[in-house]
């Protein structure tokens, strides 16, 4: 189960509508810091796909001016086949 985590500067003014967007996506979890000026986002995602499409979702936001990820858990795929 990937876990990520990001620094993300909103757009000058748009920090309330970046944090509802942020927010309304699964897997978001959303904290203000910096007095408003930087929102901390958590993601949680079921596998590598679901976070790969997390990822070009943020990446397509408007309202976001930077966004850098400071933490990555993504466990390996599992092999479920013989050895090879």
């Amino acid at each position: 189960m990937p876990i990520c985590s990001y620094l993300v500067y909103p757009v000058a003014g748009k920090a309330g509508e970046l944090r509802q967007t942020l927010e309304s996506l699964p897997g978001c979890e959303v904290k203000v810091a910096d007095q408003g000026h930087m929102l901390i986002l958590v993601t949680e995602t079921s596998d590598e796909h679901r976070e790969e499409e997390l990822q070009e979702q943020l990446t397509s936001i408007p309202s976001i001016q930077c966004l850098a990820m400071t933490f990555a858990h993504l466990e390996p795929a599992i092999s479920h086949g013989g050895v090879s």
